[in-house]
């Protein structure tokens, strides 16, 4: 059953749109995940054919411990790679949503991958109950770094034994973290004083106030 803060419709940016995926993308996508130079940093290392493409293309669509954007050009219907995001049920965490990207190696160094983790990043941020976001890199991964470098994320320094380790050899994971802008935090902390107000002025309008041994009812109109 799709996550209800997870938006089943595209996001559209300038040249991309990032969208849920369909078994019939398994062949393009089989490009990213099928390279070693571009999944080496994964536990699963490399899909070997389609049918395994489709798994993980099904397993993104459940959405029930993660979920996939493919991302594809706005002239072609290839999709050239996807950014998942691990939902509370994968990480155990409320409040923050991980990322991980992938994209084939044909279309680097053209900002796409930038592109896209800027947009998913403000999706995300629309939901008021996420306050952050993270992605953990190999610390030699250096196209990845350079994402996190451009879309604003900032490391997090971890002393090693506390770092993720990759499943497939314990390999150390540096984290990096992008917290929800300043500004979206203060609308957030407007709305919750709003509210606080409108429920304090509704209590006075109910109370009786005790004077010189009379009551009396504060009027509606009064405040």
């Amino acid at each position: 059953m799709m996550q209800q803060n997870i938006a089943t419709k595209p996001i559209i940016t300038d040249r991309l749109v990032l969208k849920a995926m369909e078994k019939k993308d398994a062949k393009a996508l089989l490009n990213t995940l099928g390279d070693e130079d571009t999944a080496w940093w994964s536990d699963e290392l490399v899909y070997v054919n389609q049918y395994a493409v489709i798994d993980f293309i099904d397993w993104g669509n459940e959405a029930t411990e993660v979920f996939h954007y493919g991302i594809f050009r706005k002239e072609s219907n290839s999709v050239i790679g996807y950014v998942q995001i691990k939902l509370p049920e994968c990480t155990g965490v409320l409040d923050a949503r991980e990322l991980g990207y992938a994209l084939s190696k044909r279309y680097r160094r053209r900002g796409y991958m930038s592109e896209a983790i800027n947009a998913v990043c403000d999706h995300l941020f629309s939901d008021a109950s996420i306050n952050r976001i993270t992605l953990e890199i190999f610390n030699n991964n250096i196209p990845s770094l350079g994402v996190a470098c451009k879309c604003g994320f900032s490391y997090v320094e971890e002393p090693v034994e506390k770092k993720h380790k990759r499943f497939l050899d314990g390999q150390p994971l540096d984290l990096y973290v992008r917290h929800r802008p300043v500004a979206d935090i203060s609308k957030i902390e407007h709305i919750y004083i709003t509210r606080s107000l409108l429920v304090a002025l509704l209590q006075i309008r109910s109370l009786s106030v005790t004077f010189s041994g009379s009551y009396f009812t504060t009027p509606h109109n009064d405040l």
